[in-house]
Formats: C-alpha cells, structure tokens, sequence
C-alpha cells in the first residue's frame, strides 16, 4: 500500500511551490485531505494541482516485479486524465510514461489498475515509444488533469 488516507495527504505533493504572494485565503492549498464516499480518507487537489509522490523511488515502497498499480477515485463529473510515472526524475536520461484514464462521473468510489502495458514512454515532439517493462525502476507518480470536479478524492494506491 502506497497510500490509505490515514496520514492527511501523505507523501503526495505538487511541483508548485505555492509561493505566490496571493494571500492564501484566495488561493487554496493545492494538495490536502479529504474524506470521500463511506467517509473513507484521501486527498483532493484543485483544478491546477498535479499531485505527485516521490513514494515509488523509496526501496520501502518499491513496486514488485511484475506489478499493477491500483487506486480508487471519487468523482461526480467524470475526469480524464494522465497518470505519469518517471523513470531517473530530473536528471539527464530521463524517461517519461504516460497512461490515460477516463471515468465517467457517478457517485462511490472506481477503481483505477494499470500495468505496464498501460503506460507508453512520451518522446519528445510527442511521439509515442516502447511501454516499461516494469513499475520497479520508476522513481516518481504523478496524476496531471485538469480537474473537472473540485471535490474528486483519490485513495487507496497499491501495487498489485
């Protein structure tokens, strides 16, 4: 398990460093807890936010060979969206693989797994290249919307 809910938001964040000199009452905070459907705990973002973890590249966190990942959204509107995974983050070599997600909008929670099959590398000029062959050498997951729905909730992220 990645991430249940139980700690807030957890290890999840978002590459904006909220510096701006809006008073922060006008802008909200772009990763926060939220509770969801069955009064199960996550995270919500606002309309901008790209929650990211740095969780997988941890050897604790580490994901199996062979693995799926797995997670659980809310959302009433209907959301689609990229999930991202990063191999080598921000240094020379990196390599950058992308999956698409669409979910209709309905009330409960849905249910999200891809494999690596799921994923292709983004090249640059945005072509598409080769899947990974394993989650296992990715070091950073990140979800980029926009987000239609301003109370969409994740949980649950586990390798599977």
């Amino acid at each position: 398990m990645l991430y249940d809910g139980a700690e807030s938001p957890g290890l999840w964040a978002t590459d904006s460093p909220c510096v701006d000199p809006v008073p922060p009452e006008e802008i909200p905070v772009p990763v926060r807890a939220a509770i969801g459907p069955e009064g199960k705990a996550g995270f919500t973002v606002n309309y901008y936010s790209v929650p990211l973890t740095f969780q997988p590249g941890d050897p604790k966190w580490r994901a199996p060979e062979g693995a799926g990942l797995s997670f659980r959204i809310s959302t009433l509107c209907g959301e689609a969206f990229r999930v991202v995974l990063y191999h080598d983050y921000a240094w020379p070599g990196q390599r950058i693989y992308e999956a698409k997600v669409s979910l209709q909008g309905r009330s409960g929670w849905q249910t999200v797994t891809l494999f690596p099959a799921d994923f292709c590398e983004k090249k640059p000029g945005d072509t598409a290249g080769e899947a990974p062959a394993t989650f296992a050498t990715c070091q950073v997951l990140e979800l980029s919307g926009p987000w239609k729905d301003q109370n969409i909730v994740f949980t649950d992220f586990q390798w599977v």
